[in-house]
């Protein structure tokens, strides 16, 4: 009997490693009429097991793609569509081609193409696989382990399959390949055939702890802190003038060479993961696992550093979009980094910080009660309403809210209080989780909580950044699905923390 070739899931590399930033689109521009790119290259027919491949090739114009790729990275890309360097195109070609169209894209570091796979089989053995479905058992939202047919694999290299339209798959063939050619940025996961013992899942945590430097799951997360330049604009307004836009590209590049490394096999200092222009400055965002590190690091710069105005750098235990994470201003002014008052945060394990919980008052309990209620109302469900059923209703509108096509009676802060209480409230009747008010740093957030307080999720701060971070809005389902997997098979480290008796 024959040996069953590999079946890989290629992803990218981590997203918290700087070598292996991926681009993005400039403009979000559908050729066929759609709201967004991505939709351009899901099958027609979706959401029906009767899926057809699309064809882009006739209409696609080059589209700018930007961000701070590294040269090294042959696999530059986040999602949907993949994106190919030229140098993996020319190693891939024979490969690539019969399987899909190569869409030329325009950057300044060079030729890269999107990849239009138009391969799509009907190859997984549904019976035996393990599969969470999101809709009638036609569409996948989380296949925990795969089983295939081994006879309609023959002759495939990249393909997807119609459970999961989104996912690219690869063979040996196609691995092997990559090996040969030392291309970067491919991260290939096995998925089939593996041991009933082990989990492609966990092997794809382990790959990312290796790429990130982790040597355990307690690990410092690389993007787990932040620091905040914020630069002062001379005029009215968010606009910047001509000179200081050329002056901040300068500062990023001056970042970038102080920071990027990629050669490295040691993790990162810090990464600068971009800028934005509001309330009359301009904020560059550095992501760190240690934010104190990170200003030493930088310490001779950052006193160097000539700006028209004040500049204020701060230090934040959390990510960028956590904006509940306590924050310290630096003072340039001292000889040295002056070391923070705040005790770094380590492993995001929530007893050395102190943190403790209660139960809600009654008027507490009420208001959550309030906005819960508002927040089905704006999903338009009653609220005996399936836990599944919610989350998948606050998907959606999500991604209609963010291409455009509704709108929310209330302002984003209470929109995001009511769908986070919505979300909640899902998770605490599915899982039997109880919300309760947390005490971080002398600071109560509301939150939810497993019963044993292993995990604790803060649905509203969450909410709040993902409407704050439209490209977030694909996150609310994929969190809950998270949740329910890490309560069900327990494989990821837990946060814990003490609770008041």
């Amino acid at each position: 009997m024959m040996r069953p070739q590999t079946i890989y899931k290629l992803e990218a590399m981590s997203p918290d490693v700087p070598k292996y930033e991926a681009f993005a689109f400039k403009e979000d521009k559908s050729f066929l009429g759609n709201d967004w790119l991505w939709e351009d290259f899901r099958p027609l027919n979706y959401g029906t097991r009767d899926l057809a491949t699309t064809r882009l090739a006739a209409v696609w114009k080059p589209l700018e793609v930007i961000g701070r790729v590294r040269k090294c990275n042959d696999y530059p890309c986040s999602g949907s569509p993949p994106i190919f360097s030229q140098r993996a195109v020319d190693a891939l070609r024979d490969l690539l081609e019969p399987n899909g169209e190569l869409l030329p894209l325009v950057s300044k570091l060079g030729n890269y193409y999107a990849y239009n796979i138009t391969t799509l089989v009907d190859a997984l053995d549904r019976n035996r696989s393990q599969i969470e479905w999101l809709k009638d058992q036609v569409i996948a939202g989380t296949i925990e382990r795969y089983e295939f047919i081994p006879e309609r694999l023959e002759g495939l290299s990249v393909f997807r399959i119609i459970e999961s339209w989104t996912d690219v798959y690869i063979t040996e063939a196609f691995a092997a390949r990559v090996r040969e050619c030392h291309l970067d940025g491919f991260n290939m996961i096995p998925v089939w055939p593996l041991p009933q013992e082990v989990s492609w899942e966990d092997l794809r945590r382990e790959s990312w702890r290796k790429q990130e430097g982790k040597e355990s799951p307690k690990a410092l997360p690389i993007k787990g802190n932040t620091v905040l330049l914020r630069l002062p604009l001379a005029g009215k307004g968010d606009e910047p003038s001509a000179a200081e836009k050329t002056q901040v590209d300068r500062l990023m590049d001056e970042l970038d060479a102080l920071l990027a490394d990629p050669d490295a096999t040691t993790p990162s200092a810090g990464s600068l993961e971009g800028s934005e222009y509001v309330a009359g400055e301009c904020r560059l965002f550095l992501s760190c696992p240690d934010a104190d590190a990170l200003v030493v690091r930088l310490w001779p710069w950052l006193k160097a550093l000539r700006w028209n105005g004040n500049v204020w750098v701060m230090k934040r235990w959390g990510e960028y979009v956590d904006v509940s994470a306590p924050e310290e201003y630096v003072d340039l002014s001292a000889a040295s980094p002056p070391q923070s008052t705040i005790p770094r945060r380590k492993a995001k394990k929530l007893a050395e910080l102190g943190v403790r919980d209660r139960p809600l008052t009654n008027s507490e309990a009420q208001e959550v009660e309030s906005f819960t209620a508002k927040g089905l109302e704006l999903v338009g469900l009653e609220p005996d309403a399936e836990p599944d059923h919610i989350v998948e209703r606050i998907q959606t509108w999500l991604e209609d809210h963010r291409a455009g096509t509704n709108r929310s009676p209330m302002n984003d802060g209470d929109t995001a209080l009511a769908l986070g209480c919505a979300w909640g409230l899902a998770v605490c009747r599915k899982l039997d989780w109880q919300w309760v008010a947390i005490d971080r740093r002398k600071r109560e957030i509301y939150g939810v909580v497993s019963p044993k307080r292993e995990y604790a999720v803060y649905p509203m701060q969450n909410m709040h950044a993902i409407l704050l971070t439209p490209a977030m809005g694909i996150g609310a389902l994929k969190v809950y699905n998270l949740v329910k997997h890490v309560m069900r098979k327990t494989r990821l480290e837990p946060f814990s923390y003490q609770t008041v008796d």
